[in-house]
């Protein structure tokens, strides 16, 4: 892992800070991974772009590797969290309009919500998660040094590729902000991060197909964002 990169506490609208402040005291933020819209939300402060964006959605994505024993559901209801449980038995977070969802990589077709007893908390369990922990960047925050984990940019380009082409239903909205996002990603991301990143995680055909269609797609969309860019196809 490289070292850590600082960015600015304004970065951040005051609420989502004081989130993550909450998270960082349940020792959520040094295990763990912030994925999603908020993960963009570093690359727009570290590659100092525009982009305008609302979301309440705050997602982890769980490590099994820690270990440690302490009780995060009895910590967020302490810190003024209410439950929101779901049909399927997974719960999420919710303060002040904003939901905070834990999630892992799932194994197999099983969707049944995973269990970190030693946490007390239950994930919701999602493919294809794994390709965002290839390779990860160490965040600092604000004048604290406030740290936590993000994806790095090629992870969550190929991620979001992929998941665009899946959404279905009430989700396939998505897919254009998806697309948008990583158009804005592509130009501060080197060919050779990219093809090193698809070498080392395992996808069949049929998902690879789908990240460069939906690749294909971008370059359609928004062809200013891609000028003198690679496509996938011609990198690996």
């Amino acid at each position: 892992m490289s070292s850590p990169i600082h960015i600015p506490g304004d970065v951040f609208p005051t609420e989502i800070l004081d989130l993550l402040v909450i998270l960082e005291k349940a020792d959520i933020l040094k295990h763990h991974l912030l994925i999603g819209s908020y993960a963009f939300w570093v690359f727009k402060a570290i590659y100092k772009f525009d982009y305008f964006l609302i979301t309440r959605d705050i997602d982890i994505l769980l490590s099994k590797k820690d270990h440690y024993k302490r009780d995060i559901n009895a910590f967020m209801l302490k810190n003024g969290f209410r439950i929101i449980p779901s049909q399927y038995g997974f719960v999420k977070y919710l303060k002040d309009n904003y939901e905070i969802e834990f999630l892992i990589e799932r194994k197999g077709n099983k969707e049944e919500p995973v269990l970190f007893s030693n946490l007390n908390i239950t994930a919701q369990p999602l493919p294809f998660l794994n390709i965002l922990t290839e390779r990860i960047l160490e965040i600092t925050l604000g004048e604290n040094f406030l740290s936590f984990y993000v994806p790095a940019p090629e992870a969550f380009y190929i991620h979001k590729l992929l998941i665009s082409k899946r959404r279905k239903g009430a989700h396939k909205s998505k897919s254009a902000k998806d697309l948008e996002q990583v158009s804005m990603l592509r130009k501060y991301i080197e060919d050779g991060q990219l093809k090193e990143l698809l070498s080392k995680v395992s996808l069949g055909k049929k998902s690879l197909n789908s990240i460069l269609s939906a690749e294909e797609e971008l370059f359609e969309y928004y062809p200013s964002k891609v000028i003198g860019i690679k496509r996938l196809k011609e990198i690996i």
